[in-house]
């Protein structure tokens, strides 16, 4: 299991997180968080792509697409193909024909590096079986917000879950940490031990990844001593 985090978990750019991050030894990859793209942000990574590389023989790299996926996304692809090892998407909240059309057009033409996350109350069940060659990231957070189970959800899915992005709910808002003695964590410490893909901590602040971390040591799954 390898762990990864967003690349922002510290107020600043891309680079200056990407540089903490790769100070972080329990760490061993970063979401590139494109949630959303405009013209600022793209001068942004162009200008700081060639520092980020530098990082990528100690460091893998995913990518977190825009949530309202647009064909001209294609671009985000580009400019980082030399980097990233897979691309997480959103269900469309609207049109699902085009999306399936942009995404069956980008795994024909860049392979099965896909990963569909399920959101909740977007189609996500409908639109896997309909594009060969999408993988899963199952989200817990989008799960506990829902009521649902992330055990029945992995265990559903688990043949094709290659990314698990991980935080709890506080008081209705997802993207907390979680805590040790959750009885939700506590059921999935099994599929956990198991889990041969990715487990990224989805969560935008140091302090909430360390706590983090810290609960998942606890229950064995973790080995090293968070330093940070």
């Amino acid at each position: 299991m390898y762990l990864s985090v967003p690349s922002y978990v510290i107020p600043g750019t891309y680079l200056e997180n990407v540089r903490l991050i790769s100070s972080l030894n329990l760490v061993h990859s970063v979401e590139l968080l494109f949630y959303l793209f405009d013209p600022d942000t793209e001068e942004l990574f162009l200008k700081e792509k060639e520092g980020i590389e530098l990082h990528n023989t100690r460091l893998g790299f995913s990518v977190h697409m825009p949530d309202r996926l647009l064909a001209e996304h294609e671009k985000i692809i580009k400019l980082t193909w030399e980097l990233a090892s897979r691309y997480i998407l959103h269900p469309p909240d609207g049109d699902s024909e085009q999306f399936i059309k942009i995404v069956s057009g980008w795994t024909e033409n860049y392979g099965k590096c896909f990963l569909l996350e399920n959101i909740n109350g977007r189609a996500f069940q409908s639109i896997l079986g309909r594009i060969e060659g999408l993988r899963v990231c199952m989200d817990t957070g989008h799960l506990l917000m829902e009521g649902k189970s992330p055990v029945t959800f992995f265990s559903r899915f688990e043949e094709s879950t290659l990314e698990i992005h991980l935080h709890g709910v506080k008081d209705g808002k997802d993207h907390n940490p979680v805590k040790q003695d959750e009885e939700w964590l506590k059921s999935m410490i099994p599929l956990l031990k198991r889990f041969k893909g990715t487990l990224n901590i989805e969560l935008f602040s140091l302090k909430h990844i360390r706590e983090t971390l810290q609960s998942l040591r606890y229950h064995g799954i973790v080995e090293e001593a968070v330093d940070f």
